[in-house]
């Protein structure tokens, strides 16, 4: 068994309240969820309405599968129209 683990970090373009914030977020963790099922979580601090950073992780059996699906989750999230990815880590255990 592997485990692929992402901490990838945001510039929240359209983002000008808490409110704006948490429904990119939501968007954001909901197609992560069903696209390709990897488990979401924002781990930075809630404060901050132009930013964030998300915690994601997904299992695979075979570690090569698991880093090509962290890829295409990078490549999802670098696509997303109202996010920017700042920096990223992957990690495959």
């Amino acid at each position: 068994m592997f485990v692929a683990i992402m901490q990838v970090e945001l510039e929240l373009a359209g983002s000008r309240s808490l409110k704006d914030r948490r429904n990119i977020l939501n968007s954001l963790k909901g197609r992560l969820r069903s696209r390709f099922m990897a488990s979401v979580a924002e781990v930075g601090s809630p404060e901050a309405y132009a930013s964030a950073t998300l915690g994601v992780a997904l299992v695979s059996n075979d570690a090569k599968h698991a880093r090509e699906r962290s890829q295409k989750i990078l490549e999802f999230l670098e696509n997303a129209p109202d996010s920017r990815v700042t920096e990223s880590q992957t990690e495959v255990l």
